[in-house]
């Protein structure tokens, strides 16, 4: 299943250069169905978008008029629309406006029962990624780990570096910070009866890598059930 090029805005997230056939970043919302409707002639299966700052760096962030176009768009071709989040309000707004599933967990903040009640009403799933959170700071507290058999066959030498690299106080204090909030959205789903999904993700840290995320998303929920 693929989501094609992926849909962010200019100055945005994700705050890499690629080239113009790899990334869709609309300024309007015209542009924004346009986009949409590309990628549903090179046969998408869905459609991804952008919504996040990264943590408030000066990245600009996807306005409500180009994501409900997006979601518009894409469900008029019977698409479903995955959202990259990290905001809570983020999140709800994002609910509200049609989206059909949340990737990676709420982590600015605990959510409340409001937010549960919002994936109840609107049939939302959430895939909450707690190994991604977590591997920002597994190899701080057991670096031992990048010396398994299973990981270091999993690295290249790059992310080898990368990983030990990310084994700071800094990577620390946010993994954990992070993983807080979102850690407890599994057992809320589970207890209010809604979807969430085990996925995995590679994204662009060093550290994150899908032998350790696959263990690292199980033993996450297992241990917040």
């Amino acid at each position: 299943m693929g989501a094609d090029h992926g849909i962010g805005v200019p100055q945005g997230v994700p705050p890499v250069y690629v080239g113009e056939d790899q990334l869709d970043r609309p300024t309007t919302p015209d542009e924004a169905r346009a986009a949409v409707r590309a990628a549903v002639t090179r046969k998408t299966d869905a459609i991804k978008l952008w919504l996040d700052d990264f943590q408030g760096q000066k990245l600009v962030k996807m306005k409500p008029e180009i994501y409900k176009a997006v979601i518009e768009e894409a469900h008029l071709h019977n698409l479903k629309v995955f959202a990259h989040i990290y905001y809570l309000q983020d999140a709800k707004d994002l609910i509200r406006a049609g989206v059909d599933i949340l990737g990676h967990g709420v982590r600015d903040k605990q959510v409340e029962k409001e937010f549960i009640d919002l994936l109840k009403q609107h049939n939302t799933v959430y895939i909450p990624t707690l190994g991604v959170d977590e591997s920002f700071y597994l190899f701080a507290l057991h670096p031992e780990l990048l010396n398994a058999p299973e990981v270091k066959e999993a690295l290249n030498p790059e992310q080898q570096k990368g990983s030990r690299n990310n084994s700071t106080a800094r990577h620390l204090k946010r993994g954990k910070l992070d993983l807080r909030p979102t850690g407890r959205i599994p057992k809320l789903c589970f207890v209010a009866g809604r979807k969430w999904v085990l996925v995995l993700t590679q994204g662009q840290s060093q550290c994150v890598f899908p032998v350790m995320q696959s263990a690292g998303n199980w033993n996450c929920w297992l241990r917040r059930v």
